[in-house]
């Protein structure tokens, strides 16, 4: 699965390699729609369009290779969809922060997903290394400022960027192996997602159309690109409600 990060769309991403003729490429739609949309957790995305890509770098010597998308969202249970909804949406402002972690990219998702990552952070202690670096509490810096991050940046022509890590105090230090992002002084949109994992994932697209709903521009830094983030606040994400929903953050830089 990959996820075009702009748009929010999720496409079943399928890399064809072979000799390219009518039959072949019948039989490898019969599979999709017969065997692996029955036997998923998705469906196709109606009213979207599939693409099939041949292009010069997929022809060569070796042989071919075709890259097929296909835009899918998750299936219905009982006619209703198996979704999360946005129940509370609202300005915050935050001081100029350092953003410490580690960097991932496309190549790096496992079953199109970070979330091997994540397992390694809390493995390896690393959250806690990078909040032995400063003697503040995080809380005291601004609301939720203690939570974990999920950091994403996107911008047209280049490769997406998945960071973790911990917003911290402007000029921390950054322990050997991690990297650092620096954040001026900045108003943030956050809408809360309430809903059942997995469903909560993924609605970034949805979130900045609410904050354009409300009247908030959601703007790009001075490169031309867009950062956002999954905040991970305790106890709403850490702690189910009677229903087994969790609340989580999605943070847009807004003005």
């Amino acid at each position: 699965m990959l996820k075009n990060w702009r748009s929010g769309r999720v496409f079943l991403h399928i890399i064809f390699a072979g000799c390219f003729n009518g039959r072949s490429v019948i039989q490898l739609w019969k599979y999709i729609y017969s065997e692996w949309f029955p036997n998923s957790e998705y469906e196709f995305a109606n009213g979207k369009v599939d693409l099939e890509v041949y292009d010069k770098q997929n022809m060569g010597e070796k042989g071919n290779v075709c890259d097929i998308y296909i835009p899918v969202v998750k299936k219905t249970k009982g006619g209703k969809k198996m979704s999360a909804e946005i129940i509370k949406v609202y300005k915050q402002d935050v001081p100029a922060l350092r953003f410490i972690g580690k960097k991932y990219e496309d190549k790096d998702r496992v079953d199109g997903m970070f979330g091997k990552y994540w397992c390694e952070w809390h493995e390896k202690g690393w959250f806690e290394l990078i909040e032995k670096q400063t003697d503040k509490e995080l809380k005291s810096i601004y609301e939720d400022g203690d939570a974990y991050i999920g950091l994403m940046r996107w911008k047209e022509g280049e490769p997406f960027e998945y960071w973790i890590g911990i917003f911290m105090p402007e000029n921390t230090p950054v322990p050997k192996g991690f990297e650092y992002q620096d954040f001026p002084k900045a108003a943030l949109g956050v809408c809360w997602i309430h809903g059942k994992e997995p469903d909560v994932y993924m609605r970034e697209e949805d979130c900045g159309e609410k904050l354009r709903e409300n009247g908030h521009e959601v703007i790009k830094d001075k490169k031309d690109a867009f950062w956002f983030f999954e905040r991970y606040a305790c106890p709403r994400f850490t702690t189910p409600d009677k229903d087994g929903k969790i609340i989580l953050d999605i943070c847009h830089y807004i003005k």
